[in-house]
């Protein structure tokens, strides 16, 4: 976006003569400048589905639900999920804080309460469409199960998912409900993942008591319209450019100089033509970024009644 600052014309006599008072015209080209204000976007996940351990080979991504917990009839259970980061923030964005909402849509009769955990994934799994009720279906290509990220050759390096050890939130779950997982941890993870978004796999999610039957708990999953998992990112977006002021003008002879205050990690074009509304802009300077604040200062020479200076920066 263009933002014009007020202008100041630069005129001289006819040729011959003394040059007369000096005017120097100046735009800011770039972004419009504004303070530093927090933003909030609301993510659904992309992909999620279900390890289970007593049927390692079936794919259960295809349901309405996701699971995780210990079954009533043995073996643990483990969910997956992942958001699409990348392009939903702007560039150079400061994660603040991320909550992700889960609703469990169905606990076993008698199930005992359960902290749940959730780990950062650490390679890349395929949803896939198996049925989430029973014990699923065989997985097709490029499906994950309990032994596989991506069946039937990619497999886990450790049955029931690759995950980094460390929880990066947890949080006590009892019967059917929402629940909001927060920490620093979790923001953390989703700032890793907008800075490198080709190592986004998502979390998993399991409970801290999943070799206890009936731990178990059926969370809606994406294809759930009305309770699907929700990321929630609060985000801070950088700084625009404020715009330069010039100051210092001077002529000397037939040498104009003036200077502008430059922002750190920017760099800036000083620009010039002799027609205010037609003709070429061309470049007098580049100015290269520098990592603090500084001031530069410009000289040019003038050859004809009319110059005009302008200032661009990305």
């Amino acid at each position: 976006m263009n933002n014009p600052l007020p202008q100041l014309k630069r005129t001289t006599p006819a040729t011959g003569r003394r040059l007369g008072a000096t005017w120097l015209c100046a735009l800011f080209l770039g972004p419009a400048a504004h303070s530093l204000r927090a933003d909030v976007t609301n993510l659904i996940a992309v992909a999620d589905t279900t390890l289970q351990e007593a049927f390692p080979n079936n794919n259960l991504g295809g349901g309405s639900t996701i699971l995780a917990g210990g079954r009533g009839q043995g073996g643990s259970t483990r969910g997956l999920l992942r958001f699409e980061i990348g392009g939903t923030l702007p560039a150079g964005a400061t994660v603040n804080s991320a909550t992700l909402t889960l609703t469990v849509t169905a606990t076993p009769f008698g199930g005992g309460d359960s902290v749940f955990e959730l780990h950062r994934v650490l390679g890349a799994w395929g949803e896939g469409s198996g049925s989430d009720r029973g014990g699923g279906t065989l997985a097709q290509v490029g499906e994950a199960t309990w032994n596989a990220r991506l069946s039937p050759n990619t497999a886990w390096t450790v049955p029931g998912g690759d995950f980094v050890a460390t929880a990066s939130a947890n949080l006590n779950v009892a019967g059917d409900g929402s629940y909001t997982f927060t920490s620093a941890a979790l923001a953390a993870d989703v700032q890793f993942w907008f800075d490198h978004p080709t190592n986004n796999f998502g979390w998993l999610l399991r409970s801290e008591a999943e070799t206890t039957p009936a731990t178990i708990r059926r969370f809606a999953s994406r294809t759930d319209l009305s309770h699907p998992p929700v990321l929630t990112i609060n985000y801070t977006a950088p700084a625009s450019p404020l715009p330069p002021t010039i100051f210092g003008v001077a002529l000397t002879a037939n040498q104009i100089r003036f200077s502008f205050l430059a922002q750190s990690n920017r760099t800036y074009a000083v620009e010039f033509r002799d027609r205010i509304t037609n003709g070429n802009w061309n470049v007098l300077t580049n100015i290269p970024a520098q990592s603090a604040n500084w001031t530069v200062e410009t000289t040019s020479s003038i050859s004809s009644n009319e110059c005009y200076f302008r200032i661009r920066t990305p």
